[in-house]
């Protein structure tokens, strides 16, 4: 929780007024109740995703954990391929940015959409 407040703190301090798409995916053994509401005020629109790990909490558990705590439109993508278009679609169409957070399992996945390693 303490790291995704530094999260939340950043996305109001360098996108303020910017339409924001979270793209997270998070493991099953973390408060995420808490965690999205921590990130809820910042974020306009979230998609989840599973991280790779045996540990990961499948991204429609997660959607349906935003969706109750947030009250935002929560899209689960079967990917973090996915995801990663999906956000970017969204946040094109609002002018906005995506900000990928949650499980460090999602990071390096990520970094890969766009620096594929050969």
């Amino acid at each position: 929780p303490q790291c995704l407040q530094t999260v939340s703190d950043s996305i109001t301090a360098f996108f303020p007024g910017r339409y924001v798409v979270l793209l997270t995916g998070m493991l099953r053994d973390k408060d995420t109740s808490s965690m999205a509401g921590i990130l809820s005020p910042c974020v306009d629109e979230i998609i989840t995703v599973p991280p790779d790990s045996p540990r990961a909490l499948f991204q429609d558990a997660l959607a349906e954990q935003f969706r109750a705590v947030t009250g935002k439109p929560v899209c689960a993508c079967g990917s973090i391929r996915r995801g990663v278009e999906q956000a970017m679609e969204n946040a094109a169409a609002h002018h906005g940015v995506v900000c990928a957070a949650g499980s460090l399992y999602l990071a390096g996945a990520v970094r890969s959409c766009f620096f594929p390693v050969d």
